[in-house]
C-alpha cells in the first residue's frame, strides 16, 4: 500500500515556482538600454542567493558602473520573490533598508520590479529573451 501511495505522489505534476522560472536571460520592453538585443540581464539563483549579470555596464544607484549585482532571497512563493540587495544603503519611509520584490505576471510571462517604498501594483516590463517580443520603446 505504501508503495502504491509513493508511486501516486511521484506521478503528480510538480508546480514550478518563481525560483524555477526566473533563472535565464531577460530583457526590458520599456528601455532600449536594457533590452534583449542591447544589454540583456542573466538571472542566476543558487540557494538563497540571486545574481543579475549584464554584458555591458549599467549605472547603479551608487553612481558606479556595474555588470553584476546580487542579493539574498528573503521570501518566495509561486509568483513573487523578495530580496535584499547586497550592500543596500537606501531606506524606505519607515527607515528600514529597501527590499526588492520581483512579481511574475502569469498572463504574459513577464515580471516586474518594485521596492518596499512603492505601492503593491507594478507593470511587467521584463520578458525572457528569445521569444517573439514586439519591441517598442518610449523614445522611438
Amino acid at each position: 500500500m505504501r508503495l502504491a501511495i509513493a508511486l501516486c505522489l511521484l506521478a503528480l505534476p510538480v508546480r514550478a515556482g518563481i525560483i524555477d522560472k526566473l533563472p535565464g536571460t531577460w530583457g526590458s520592453t520599456l528601455s532600449r538600454e536594457d533590452s534583449c538585443p542591447v544589454n540583456p540581464t542573466t538571472i542566476a539563483i543558487t540557494g538563497s542567493r540571486i545574481t543579475f549579470t549584464t554584458p555591458e555596464p549599467g549605472l547603479s544607484y551608487t553612481g558606479a558602473m556595474i555588470t553584476t549585482f546580487g542579493g539574498t532571497i528573503l521570501h518566495h512563493d509561486d509568483t513573487e520573490l523578495v530580496m535584499q540587495r547586497d550592500a543596500e544603503t537606501r531606506r524606505d519611509r519607515r527607515g528600514r533598508l529597501l527590499l526588492w520584490t520581483m512579481r511574475l505576471d502569469p498572463a504574459n510571462g513577464g515580471y516586474c520590479w518594485q521596492n518596499s517604498d512603492e505601492g503593491r501594483s507594478c507593470v511587467a516590463e521584463w520578458f525572457r529573451c528569445g521569444g517573439n517580443l514586439a519591441l517598442t520603446f518610449p523614445d522611438s
